[in-house]
């Protein structure tokens, strides 16, 4: 009700945006009376499509996924524009060279539809771009030609194949001229994969810095590097 009200009033807000989608992120169709699934899923929608024109996707998706789970009658209606706004996360995300939430995207995407052709593509190229930060991050470490070889076991695209195999090759001969105490060195302490977060101190421990890695994309002999 709370929500509802906020809706009305305050449809703009950024804690009405915030509300709703820990609302949606909570919700059970089972917490929800039978007459007031209709009222809610409607409100799920609206906020859904608000969040949606404001380029929030992810909380786009949440809110329709909630009142498709709330209101079952509905949810096959809701199916195609939850693809639509999945697939819309996962392709700017892969743009963005964010490939750890491009993944994710495309994978509620398939959920949404598994016998979606752009799904697939998504996943697929998500997973390569994946692949591509965790090399780069491993510096030719051990794991890096385990999931190389993991990935080519997969049968990919001809030209993904062939990257595959260079990097394969490169990994092999060691040709970067490093140690494998400094390639270790290197993938504890640079936060060069998607999703690794560490804490640096300071002095005597008085300043503490948490840094996150957004996305690390390689441009030419470049990696370039986005954290919070």
């Amino acid at each position: 009700q709370r929500l509802a009200d906020l809706h009305r009033s305050e449809p703009d807000s950024a804690f009405t945006a915030s509300m709703a989608e820990s609302l949606a992120r909570l919700a059970e169709d089972g917490t929800v009376p039978a007459d007031s699934r209709g009222p809610v899923a409607d409100l799920f929608v609206q906020r859904g499509e608000a969040e949606a024109s404001r380029k929030n996707l992810s909380g786009a998706f949440v809110l329709l996924q909630a009142a498709a789970r709330i209101d079952p009658k509905r949810a096959a209606a809701l199916k195609p524009r939850m693809l639509e706004v999945a697939l819309a996360r996962a392709k700017a995300r892969i743009e963005a060279g964010d490939g750890v939430i491009a993944l994710q995207a495309a994978k509620e995407a398939l959920a949404v539809d598994p016998a979606s052709t752009d799904a697939v593509w998504a996943r697929d190229e998500a997973e390569f771009l994946v692949l591509k930060q965790d090399v780069d991050a491993e510096f030719g470490g051990p794991e890096s030609l385990a999931a190389l070889r993991a990935y080519l076991a997969k049968n990919p695209a001809p030209d993904k194949k062939v990257w595959a195999e260079q990097m394969i090759g490169k990994v092999t001969s060691s040709g970067d001229g490093r140690s494998p105490a400094v390639a270790a060195q290197l993938r504890k302490y640079f936060p060069v994969k998607a999703g690794r977060v560490l804490v640096y101190k300071r002095a005597d421990g008085e300043i503490v810095e948490r840094i996150r890695t957004d996305a690390a994309v390689r441009e030419g002999e470049i990696l370039r590097v986005s954290h919070t």
